[in-house]
């Protein structure tokens, strides 16, 4: 039983860290987007570490008063491809609405935006996140 519960604890605070190294990432992330000091974000289903309170976004239930979408799912309505959208996949760059993904692979977080799109959209990345610009 001992055994059970340290396992349980142990696995717990692996995925707290990776929750907030996540929301950590993502912040960096918004921020660069947005010129807004506290960018609204949305997405279209519940991801953990966006739902950790922070001081650099916030969220919105509505992509029309959104700043930034978060993109999960294989495709949007077409009112939340006219914001800012931000993929969770790798394929979700194929998308032209998609400007950049964030996303982990054999247990890293990897991240890229394609240089069109931010341009597209005027946007100048900070310079720890331009090294990620294909």
């Amino acid at each position: 039983m001992k055994k059970l519960l340290l396992s349980l604890l142990l696995v717990a605070s692996l995925f707290c860290d990776d929750v907030q190294i996540e929301k950590e990432i993502f912040e960096s992330i918004f921020s660069s987007l947005s010129d807004k000091a506290k960018p609204l974000v949305y997405s279209d289903s519940e991801i953990a570490s966006l739902g950790l309170k922070s001081e650099k976004f916030g969220q919105t239930y509505s992509c029309e008063k959104a700043d930034i979408v978060v993109m999960t799912k294989s495709s949007l309505p077409s009112e939340c491809q006219k914001r800012i959208v931000f993929g969770t996949r790798y394929r979700h760059l194929r998308q032209d609405y998609v400007i950049g993904a964030f996303f982990w692979q054999k247990g890293r977080p990897n991240m890229l935006f394609i240089k069109e799109k931010l341009d597209k959209h005027n946007i100048i990345l900070s310079a720890p996140l331009s090294e990620y610009i294909e």
